[in-house]
């Protein structure tokens, strides 16, 4: 890119209100192309805006072969994390972590509740509550999109899974159906 062309698209990004959605816009690139383009430092609410644009497009690495699925009215990455339990039982736990929430630096974790489901017919025997919180400071500045998702690789991933697995043994423990 022409030097003139980089020193008019960031003259857009901070003279405008809502500079990063602008310049996608001139430029058709997706926001978190923006930041690489104009070579942006990343804080909490950007890193919010790309993890989430970057969930919805599909390009983030999964947490696992089970659900999120993203709330676009809130923006809260919502889990249904499918589970076997035994043969006669497999469960389903609901929760929310999303990243960055409401661009602050930080990662809360929160099982709200888990469906016991025959395998038989898939019937739900028992629903469990779970309300378990936990939360985690986060960077506060990345100086790219790749220092971002390396974070999201190496952190947000193998806490959320660590989190969920404590959360759902813990609810399970609860269970009055697979108490002998």
């Amino acid at each position: 890119m022409k030097n003139s062309t980089f020193e008019k698209l960031l003259k857009i990004y901070k003279e405008s209100d809502d500079g990063l959605t602008d310049v996608s816009k001139i430029t058709g690139l997706p926001r978190y192309e923006v930041v690489n383009l104009l070579k942006l430092d990343i804080d909490p609410p950007m890193a919010n805006m790309i993890l989430y644009d970057m969930m919805r497009e599909g390009k983030l690495p999964k947490i696992n072969k089970n659900g999120f699925y993203i709330d676009n009215m809130t923006g809260a990455w919502y889990i249904e994390l499918k589970r076997p339990i035994n043969e006669k039982y497999h469960a389903v736990q609901y929760g929310i972590a999303t990243p960055y929430w409401d661009g602050n630096p930080i990662l809360p974790i929160d099982t709200e509740w888990v469906l016991i489901n025959s395998n038989s017919d898939g019937e739900k025997v028992e629903e469990i509550e779970g309300q378990l919180y936990e939360s985690f400071d986060t960077p506060k500045q990345f100086n790219s999109v790749e220092s971002l998702l390396e974070w999201y690789r190496d952190f947000y991933i193998p806490k959320v899974n660590e989190v969920l697995d404590l959360h759902f043994n813990e609810i399970l423990s609860k269970s009055e159906l697979l108490i002998p």
